[in-house]
């Protein structure tokens, strides 16, 4: 990708910036900043001070618009560029590196102008009273993520103290925010969470608690300027956020997110179903965050909506006109809005350009295949099919359905896009020994395919058993199959319709619903405990492997409850399976080891009772 290049004037400009004597007659206050380890464009300075409320949390931000007049050389290159760019060859600044990184940012024990965000919290971290002034700023140190949860381990640090306070705020402030008893919307599961942009983020990992220090930090500055801009009813750049009410279920996509370990076709398909975070000139609020007005005001050195902001704040501090029209702050949306989605398309060229040349080098030259991760291989299996190239795959997509490895999306990609009718028809043996995951099959459908319009599901009666049929829009036409699903459960039988319908559209016998059969459903009998249990997958967890031997067996899912003991969790699972109550129990430091512990337990005594080789039962030391 390319960088662009600062014109000579804006050059000029940049050199030509100094400091004036009375920037030092502001008040000054303490700060430090926390950053990547490589960083050099530091925006912002935090600090936290008692109060007899409760806290006193201190932003600091560089002072960028003081020294960028309106229309100036720089001005016009931030407005081209929007925001800096972080690539793989270095930086593409908004600003010179002489501004970005070095004379305007908060570097360690320089003296920096900047403005100030004093925000009161009482206990409960609700907002008492905001400060804004002018100030400036001689950071104490510049610390790294990495640096700061050394530290919050280290009782010997300098830093110590501060820094613990600092996340017992930053926590309290996520609470504060999140909570669902104050909000209308949907409080997020463990693992997934919506960031500023309004883009989900899904990780089974931990982040540095310094970094939740920072992001609870600035989104409270962002959120204080943006009610004290909108009190005063001052037109600003917001970021607004807003769901698609329309499409948007939360429970449903969640339930099947957990299901398949927040598998990343469904995580694409929660993306689709919210709307991008924008920039308007009025406050709307923003739902990823769950505020009711929200703006950008935190990096100016790296964002172009920052520095504006700037302006319109100083201009109220010293009252004096404000320096945009509506009519401007709303262009100047428009054209970040345009820039940053060239910026988008830009990258996503340069990096299909660099997979496509990976995966034909990856398809003609030998080498040990079975050795790629999951997420590759998905890449790679997409473009052979569509370069019709899946024989140079074949063998290794049996091998990893075979042994379980092929993701819901890959078996979509075979189904779907691909040609090979003997791979499609292993695909469905497999689906039918998992029959859950032919609802995602159908949802990666709609969100990939164009002709894919909606879906639903057509039932015959109110209780057990259950006749299901499933309708899918194409290209305006309702589609369904003759045939529907009977199953003791609505869920198996809405699982089983999905199937069906997949089955029926692969070998073209879709039907319009006024031919669906109504007659000769079959009644299934009812599932029991098998005679002796499959053999455990040495591939899945106890919980995971527990879903499926109740999904295989149609058992109600497994449920699990927790109580609170002096040094972790203990956890009670129950499976019904058929009429048998089966109860484990397992205990741990987190609730996910005591959730494994408990559905390891109960698997134990299924296999006990339904395993006539004893040897395959799981054994708890073992995972």
């Amino acid at each position: 990708m390319r960088k662009h290049f600062f014109s000579r004037s804006a050059l000029d400009q940049a050199k030509q910036i100094a400091f004036a004597p009375d920037l030092w007659n502001r008040p000054q206050f303490p700060g430090l900043t926390i950053d990547g380890p490589e960083s050099r464009d530091l925006d912002d300075a935090i600090w936290v001070q008692d109060h007899p409320q409760g806290v006193v949390i201190s932003v600091h931000i560089a002072d960028v618009s003081e020294f960028i007049p309106l229309d100036s050389p720089l001005d016009r290159a931030a407005i081209a560029r929007t925001q800096t760019r972080y690539l793989k060859q270095g930086s593409d600044p908004m600003l010179p590196k002489l501004l970005s990184e070095n004379r305007l940012s908060l570097l360690a024990q320089q003296p920096r102008p900047t403005l100030t965000v004093n925000i009161t919290l009482n206990v409960h971290a609700q907002i008492q009273a905001v400060q804004v002034l002018e100030s400036w700023v001689q950071s104490l140190d510049q610390m790294a993520y990495a640096q700061v949860d050394r530290i919050l381990n280290q009782p010997t640090s300098p830093f110590y103290s501060f820094f613990h306070t600092c996340l017992t705020w930053a926590d309290r402030l996520y609470q504060q925010r999140t909570d669902p008893e104050q909000r209308r919307n949907p409080d997020m599961p463990a693992g997934a969470w919506l960031d500023e942009n309004g883009t989900w983020i899904i990780s089974e990992g931990s982040r540095y608690h310094a970094y939740r220090i920072i992001q609870e930090f600035m989104i409270l500055a962002n959120r204080a300027i943006a009610h004290w801009l909108a009190q005063r009813g001052s037109p600003a750049l917001y970021r607004n956020h807003i769901p698609n009410t329309e499409i948007f279920d939360p429970a449903s996509l969640f339930a099947q997110l957990r299901q398949q370990n927040w598998s990343g076709d469904l995580h694409r398909q929660l993306q689709c179903d919210l709307c991008r975070a924008e920039y308007q000139v009025q406050p709307v609020g923003h739902f990823a965050l769950k505020l009711s007005a929200y703006c950008h005001f935190t990096s100016p050195i790296r964002r172009l909506a920052d520095l504006i902001n700037h302006r319109i704040v100083k201009a109220q501090l010293k009252h004096q006109p404000l320096p945009y029209s509506t009519q401007a702050l709303t262009k100047l949306c428009e054209q970040i809005e345009a820039v940053n989605q060239a910026q988008a398309d830009e990258t996503k060229a340069y990096f299909k350009t660099q997979h496509l040349a990976r995966f034909e080098a990856q398809l003609n030259q030998p080498q040990p295949l079975e050795s790629i991760e999951d997420r590759e291989f998905s890449r790679l299996l997409r473009h052979a099919i569509t370069t019709h190239q899946l024989s140079a795959l074949t063998g290794l997509v049996e091998q990893r359905l075979a042994q379980g490895h092929l993701s819901v999306e890959d078996q979509f990609v075979v189904l779907l896009l691909g040609q090979d009718r003997s791979l499609k028809d292993r695909v469905f043996q497999k689906l039918t020994q998992q029959v859950c995951d032919a609802p995602s099959i159908i949802s990666i459908a709609q969100t990939q395919l164009e002709t894919w319009e909606r879906s639903e599901y057509v039932q015959m009666n109110n209780e057990s058993p259950f006749a299901v049929w499933l309708e899918v829009t194409l290209e305006g036409q309702r589609w369904t199959t003759a045939q529907g699903s009977f199953a003791q459960r609505k869920q198996q039988a809405r699982h089983q319709a999905c199937l069906i319908w997949l089955q029926a559209y692969v070998e073209n016998q879709l039907v319009p619903p006024e031919a669906r059969c109504w007659e000769h459903l079959a009644v299934p009998v009812a599932q029991t405990v098998p005679t002796v249990l499959p053999p455990a997958s040495p591939q899945q967890n106890a919980v995971s492997w527990l879903n499926e031997l109740c999904q295989k067996f149609q058992w109600d899912s497994p449920s699990y409850s927790f109580l609170t003991e002096e040094n972790g969790f203990l956890c009670e699972c129950q499976v019904e399976a058929a009429q048998e109550i089966v109860l484990g129990f397992g205990s741990g430091s987190r609730k996910s080891l005591a959730k494994q512990a408990a559905a390891d337990q109960a698997l134990q005594q299924l296999y006990a009772a339904h395993c006539a080789d004893k040897s395959t039962a799981p054994s708890p030391s073992a995972r």
